[in-house]
């Protein structure tokens, strides 16, 4: 009797994980790729390999299937999640007109980042500052996003909500990854927090706020804040970057953003960083090739194809912004941080890559290694051999419990 009594709760036991997994593409099998010329294949939707099979889903389906997630835990409607070809299209268009700046624009943005970062640091009567960097960066960077998407004033947005959305985010989005995640709290605080944030804005799906911040917000903040501690704090900082930086936060343009003038731009500063800390370390496309049995899950790894030493030298793993002044052909076509063909990032051609440089500037203008000291919280052991170690920092969303900076007694 108590055997039967076991393998009846063994079974309620794996009946009920089998329900709380997310049905889609978890059920499907999963295969990861490195190469570039597979990986832009993937990214294309098309296949990826060289047996000329072709993938016999639609691409917004093969592109939305993974996405399903987002949709669950955010309650979001994009081009990311979309299976509408001419929704996409739409979004895309939407979207790109609302990035789509000009100089004087950009010229008030810049002036704005420096202020936000300089009154997150001000604490009047104090001569030691800690303070939390990861959720300064975010801060700022959120800000900024809703300036820019929603015309919002960043100087009057309530800090403590939008800490709440950032960390919920943050919360959410690893929390839509685990085959037992369970959100209703998550969401809840963060759906209080936009709506505080901005009132009236209506939340059914497709007019859903978060359909344009999480591309740009989650697409910018961690990429602005590893490059900036490459820029500051890690082997040395460079006085050569910091002073490309604080010429282009004056002059924000894109002639400035692009000029070499000290061996290196502000864009490659950039492009460095989203080489070796790309927005998206995989891509997903569910695709069901011709010559296959069945559907299956497909991983491009962009961060793979950014650290090739055969495309980027032996040094592919070291923070170098000089190597862009002299990049190849090959190294262009693995460089895949904002998408490929097809499905190509609005934010590609200019607004994601020069936010980040404003962001990083910002940050560079108030917070200097010689002002302030950079503290990491491992969960690990090695959490204070981050900052001396040649490889890149890892880029895991919760690897590090915390990033601190502190301000140097006077």
């Amino acid at each position: 009797m108590l055997t039967v009594f076991l393998l009846a709760a063994i079974s309620s036991l794996l009946l009920f994980w089998w329900l709380s997994i997310p049905k889609g593409e978890k059920t499907l099998p999963q295969i990861k790729f490195d190469d570039p010329a597979a990986c832009a294949l993937i990214i294309a939707c098309i296949g990826y390999d060289c047996s000329g099979d072709r993938n016999i889903i639609s691409k917004v389906e093969s592109r939305a299937y993974p996405n399903q997630r987002l949709v669950r835990t955010f309650g979001i409607d994009n081009a990311f999640t979309t299976t509408n070809e001419k929704y996409r299209k739409d979004f895309h268009n939407h979207a790109k007109g609302k990035i789509t700046l000009d100089d004087g624009r950009w010229k008030t943005i810049a002036d704005l980042a420096r202020q936000l970062v300089g009154e997150a640091i001000s604490q009047p009567g104090s001569d030691v500052i800690n303070m939390r960097l990861d959720s300064l960066g975010q801060s700022i960077t959120l800000k900024i996003s809703l300036h820019v998407l929603f015309d919002s004033d960043p100087l009057q947005l309530d800090d403590e909500s939008i800490l709440e959305i950032a960390q919920s985010i943050n919360f959410l989005w690893t929390e839509s990854k685990s085959v037992k995640y369970s959100t209703n709290a998550g969401q809840e605080c963060l759906r209080k927090a936009l709506a505080f944030i901005l009132p009236g804005v209506d939340s059914n799906a497709r007019q859903n706020p978060l359909n344009l911040i999480l591309p740009a917000y989650e697409s910018m903040w961690r990429v602005a804040l590893f490059c900036f501690i490459e820029v500051i704090f890690r082997h040395g900082a460079r006085i050569e970057w910091i002073q490309i930086l604080a010429d282009f936060l004056t002059d924000p343009t894109k002639a400035r953003f692009e000029e070499r003038g000290r061996g290196a731009s502000a864009a490659d500063i950039v492009n460095e960083a989203l080489r070796l800390y790309p927005p998206t370390k995989r891509v997903y496309r569910k695709l069901h090739l011709a010559g296959k049995g069945g559907p299956e899950i497909v991983a491009a790894n962009i961060e793979a194809c950014h650290r090739i030493p055969a495309i980027w030298g032996n040094d592919s793993l070291i923070f170098r912004p000089s190597r862009w002044s002299k990049i190849g052909n090959e190294a262009r076509n693995a460089f895949m941080p904002f998408g490929g063909s097809t499905f190509v990032c609005p934010a590609k051609q200019d607004f994601g890559p020069r936010m980040i440089g404003v962001i990083v500037a910002a940050l560079a203008a108030h917070i200097t290694a010689h002002d302030w000291k950079l503290e990491l919280c491992v969960g690990g052991p090695n959490g204070g051999e981050e900052l001396e170690r040649e490889e890149p920092m890892i880029s895991d969303r919760n690897y590090y419990e915390w990033i601190d900076v502190s301000k140097r007694l006077s």
